[in-house]
Formats: structure tokens, C-alpha cells, sequence
């Protein structure tokens, strides 16, 4: 891996390109990455496209990270900081993206060739983010954003989509339970509170989550009288 993550959030690069820190005012609040979303500077260079989101704006838009065409790799907030780059979206239950994803942008445009370079160096970022921050899904603007013609649907995705491990029916994603001293997570029957409490789980059992409904996995784990499944918080359980 190239890419280590900091404490507070940023890149560290181990290995190959140059990287520079070059702090937007254009952000918001807090983020609990679940995606990434990625874009193109939609024909601007890099530089001009980070002048663009480095300097405050009305709309306020930005991008987290904006990789180079010449070899350079710049970061524009941390990952766990909200800014605001999608716009109207929607993707799996959730609307406004910006709350809940990552923006990394290509330098180039849906119509103009991207270097392998940069996509060799977004893979090995990818392999950060996505082990870093649980990420759920990768998708581009255009496939969450109505009449966006962003990357582009040439773009080749998928070659992408295969670092997710966790966020889908046909995931292995092993996680065991966080929950305070002496406290008990609640399984439910369905995804939300309103659900009756089917079982419950200690700190430190082991569950396999299956898929995702909002904050909601459902969860298979073993029993003294056999596999059972159910549906628990999120922020209760952690990733092995």
C-alpha cells in the first residue's frame, strides 16, 4: 500500500507521487464516510481546479483530494471533514451525498483519456480509504447525480469496485461488538428501533454483516442452538 492515513485524517504518503496538503475553506461539518464518489476537474487543470475549490465561494464547493496529471497528488481537507461536491444525489437510501462520501476528482474531463498513472495511483489510495473508513461503495457523480456528465459513464468502475468488501449482500465483512461494560447490544427484528428486540449480543461477540439498510446491518452470528440473523446499529460494531 502507498498510502497510510494520519490521525487527523489526511493522506500519508509512503511511496511514489508528490503530495501536498492545500486546505479549502469550503467545508461543513463533520463526515462519517460510508462512499466515495469520484469525479473529473471537468477540464480544468488541476491547478485551476484547486484554485476554484480553495477559494470561499457562495456555493462552497470543494473536493477532498484532486489527483494530478503531472505526478501530484493534492489533499484539500480530511476525509472526516464534509465537503461539498456531489450536490443533489442519491444512492443507496441516502440522499445528499455530501454528508455521507468522499470526493476524489481526476484531473482531466468525461471526454479526454485519463493517464494510468493516475488510476494506478487511485487504486492504491482507494486501498486506504476503503480499509480506513469501512467504505461501503465507489461510484461517480454521474451514476448518483441526475443529468451529470462528471467522469463520465466510460469511466471504467469496476475495475474499482472490487476493493469494497463489506457493503453488500455477497460480502464476508467480520465485525465484532462494541458496546459499554456490562451494557448489551439489542438485535432487532427489522432496521429501526421501532422493530421488537429478538436477541442480544455481548461486547466482543463476533457477527458476520451481510447487507445495509441506512445505519441498519443485518447480521448473521453463531449461537448455542445455531446461526441466527437480525438487524443491529452500525456504530455498534467494528470491523475486524
Amino acid at each position: 500500500m502507498s498510502y497510510d492515513l494520519t490521525p487527523d485524517h489526511w493522506l500519508n504518503p509512503v511511496e511514489a507521487w508528490p503530495f501536498e496538503r492545500v486546505p479549502t475553506p469550503n467545508i461543513g461539518g463533520t463526515l462519517n464516510p460510508k462512499y466515495v464518489v469520484l469525479h473529473s476537474t471537468m477540464g480544468l487543470t488541476a491547478a485551476l481546479a484547486i484554485e476554484k475549490w480553495t477559494t470561499e465561494n457562495f456555493e462552497k464547493e470543494s473536493m477532498h483530494v484532486v489527483i494530478g496529471r503531472n505526478f501530484t497528488v493534492h489533499q484539500l481537507a480530511p476525509f472526516t471533514t464534509k465537503v461539498f461536491h456531489c450536490g443533489a444525489s442519491y444512492h443507496q437510501g441516502h440522499h445528499g451525498l455530501n454528508n455521507w462520501a468522499i470526493g476524489i476528482a481526476l484531473e482531466g474531463s468525461a471526454d479526454q483519456h485519463f493517464l494510468d498513472i493516475q488510476l494506478i495511483e487511485l487504486r492504491k489510495m482507494l486501498e486506504a480509504v476503503v480499509e480506513g473508513y469501512n467504505v461501503r461503495d465507489i461510484v461517480r457523480h454521474d451514476d448518483v447525480s441526475n443529468g451529470v456528465d462528471d467522469i463520465g459513464y466510460k469511466f471504467q468502475l469496476e475495475r474499482f469496485k472490487s476493493l469494497v468488501r463489506y457493503g453488500n449482500a455477497d460480502a464476508e465483512g467480520r465485525y465484532v461488538v462494541i458496546v459499554p461494560h456490562k451494557k448489551k447490544l439489542n438485535v432487532r427484528g427489522g432496521p429501526d428501533v421501532h422493530f421488537e428486540v429478538i436477541d442480544s449480543l455481548n461486547a466482543g461477540d463476533g457477527v458476520k454483516v451481510l447487507r445495509y439498510d441506512f445505519e441498519w446491518a443485518y447480521i448473521t452470528y453463531d449461537t448455542d442452538v445455531g446461526n441466527k440473523t437480525g438487524w443491529a446499529h452500525e456504530s455498534f460494531l467494528r470491523r475486524l
